[in-house]
């Protein structure tokens, strides 16, 4: 992440990798040079976004937002509070959480969630409507005024 031109800070294992697959599969586009961090939670963003700052690293957050349910409405609030000005791009929050999102039925353990995902995605069980919306999130984190991650053809499957 120290020679990056962008970090894309995330939550876990579960975003990393799906995102990755669909960097790979080329359904995905983000800036050259952006590299994609596992934060270990939600509770270590605000952490990694003042360390990147502090670096004078360009950054974006992705997030869910768990329903500010208990303590993730702090939470919430925390990582917006955390925002520089000048290196922190954007904060972009999923609605619930990725399962959600995607209509991804949890796994039955936790720690099972990223290959979980991942077969989901593989065997096609993500509606591709839905693949989509979660891609023009991924997108829109590091889009400016003017600049267009996303091709104007939806037939370029990039997004």
């Amino acid at each position: 992440m120290l020679f990056a031109q962008h970090v894309l800070l995330v939550e876990g294992p579960s975003e990393t990798a799906l995102i990755n697959r669909l960097l790979d599969d080329g359904k995905l586009t983000l800036p050259q040079g952006t590299y994609v961090l596992d934060c270990l939670g939600k509770y270590n963003i605000h952490r990694f976004m003042n360390l990147l700052s502090g670096l004078g690293i360009v950054h974006a957050v992705l997030h869910d937002d768990d329903n500010n349910a208990n303590e993730h409405q702090e939470l919430n609030q925390l990582i917006t509070d955390s925002k520089n000005t000048d290196f922190t791009q954007s904060i972009v929050t999923i609605s619930g959480d990725i399962e959600k999102l995607l209509s991804v039925t949890p796994p039955g353990s936790s720690h099972r969630k990223p290959q979980h995902l991942l077969y989901y995605y593989a065997t096609n069980q993500i509606d591709e409507a839905k693949l989509e919306e979660f891609c023009a999130k991924v997108q829109s984190c590091f889009a400016m005024k003017g600049d267009q991650q996303c091709p104007a053809s939806p037939s370029t499957r990039s997004c």
